[in-house]
């Protein structure tokens, strides 16, 4: 299988990618298969739709949808393409490794389970050796997010909002647990976030959780100690940019949404999974 599914420089039509893409993720489902997956046959079904990227399921017909940014019409191109396919590989990963079921928590506890669960799947896929050269199938999308929010929200802005703990906590996950390949900035703005005693207390502790739940508990003890001590805040809060959210229907959003009609689109999203 390959995670390349564009192979050469010649556009792809869209039909053809979805169908290689649909195979690429029953692959990695079949090749993961975790203990409440076990004996479980998914129906996936793929779409471009919107501008974001998720992953939903309908437990009365065992069945997953994973929506993908409407980026093109037609055709892909190769930046288009490799785009795609990073969506397509993080939203596989809830597929292969998140528990639908677990309790996952709505609002600022939603959002802060979403983007410990999004390090979570993607360190669990790189132990596993899941998939070949992990790291840099993502960093494209990531890169894109990020500078995206830092353009939205200034980092000064982002760097004084304790309500950005999510995200850096994201982004420390992406950077320091996965190694992958951020813009400088961001490293910086870990180190200057109001809160990085608790990315710095936290972040390390996402490479030891075991499941989802534990996800949900890690992210109930974060948001409890952010309320402890909490510094003033002034101004006005700063849009979430790379933060996931589920919603109904168990639904998982990926956080990379609102992107542009240029090939490169990942977007941001605010409110992943």
């Amino acid at each position: 299988m390959t995670y390349n599914i564009l192979a050469d420089k010649k556009p792809v039509e869209l039909t053809v990618y979805a169908a290689a893409a649909k195979a690429l993720v029953l692959d990695l489902f079949n090749r993961s298969i975790v203990p409440h997956w076990r004996a479980f046959e998914p129906t996936v079904l793929m779409q471009a739709r919107g501008t974001m990227a998720s992953i939903s399921y309908d437990d009365q017909n065992t069945r997953f949808t994973i929506s993908l940014p409407e980026i093109a019409t037609g055709k892909l191109t190769r930046a288009q393409a490799s785009m795609y396919t990073g969506f397509i590989i993080h939203e596989a990963l809830h597929l292969c490794y998140t528990n639908f079921n677990a309790p996952m928590g709505h609002g600022e506890l939603g959002v802060m389970t979403n983007c410990i669960e999004d390090v979570r799947i993607e360190l669990k896929a790189k132990t596993d050796g899941l998939v070949p050269n992990l790291s840099g199938c993502l960093t494209a999308i990531r890169r894109h997010t990020f500078q995206k929010y830092i353009d939205k929200n200034q980092v000064d802005q982002i760097a004084s909002d304790p309500a950005s703990l999510a995200y850096m906590l994201k982004v420390y996950g992406n950077i320091q647990l996965q190694g992958i390949d951020y813009q400088p900035e961001a490293s910086q703005l870990i180190t200057d976030f109001v809160r990085a005693d608790l990315v710095e207390k936290y972040g390390p502790r996402m490479l030891s959780l075991r499941d989802s739940t534990e996800s949900f508990e890690l992210a109930k003890e974060i948001l409890a100690a952010s309320q402890e001590d909490a510094p003033e805040q002034d101004g006005d809060e700063p849009q979430q940019g790379d933060e996931p959210q589920r919603g109904k229907k168990k639904e998982q959003q990926d956080g990379e949404q609102d992107g542009e009609q240029d090939g490169e689109q990942d977007g941001e999203q605010d409110g992943e999974q």
